[in-house]
């Protein structure tokens, strides 16, 4: 699937725009909130996109991307607004990262 998606960036905001979606739903009642989480670049983070860009150069812009734009600010549907509607298109990627993780780390305590 990730060959597919990479490809597509019609699929990739769709992706995103659904994820932003079931987090306006999640953040009303479901048994997984995020709303608040104050978004850090942890060596958890790093580990986790570790795993798709093996290239340092790659982890090092991914992480800078990050600490520019994200760090520190709250998760919330303004932040979903902002990022799916933000010029960089390297933010959705790393913000879909950064919500994966989350999620993956949620499912894993269940």
């Amino acid at each position: 699937m990730s060959v597919m998606i990479k490809g597509d960036g019609y699929l990739k905001n769709a992706i995103l725009r659904f994820i932003a979606q079931e987090f306006r739903k999640n953040s009303r009642g479901c048994r997984i909130s995020f709303v608040g989480i104050p978004l850090s670049l942890t060596n958890n983070f790093e580990r986790f996109l570790m795993k798709y860009r093996k290239d340092s150069e790659k982890l090092k812009h991914h992480s800078s991307i990050f600490k520019k734009y994200l760090e520190g600010i709250e998760l919330s549907e303004e932040l979903f607004d902002y990022v799916i509607n933000h010029w960089n298109k390297l933010l959705r990627n790393v913000f879909r990262y950064y919500i994966t993780m989350l999620v993956l780390r949620e499912e894993a305590l269940y």
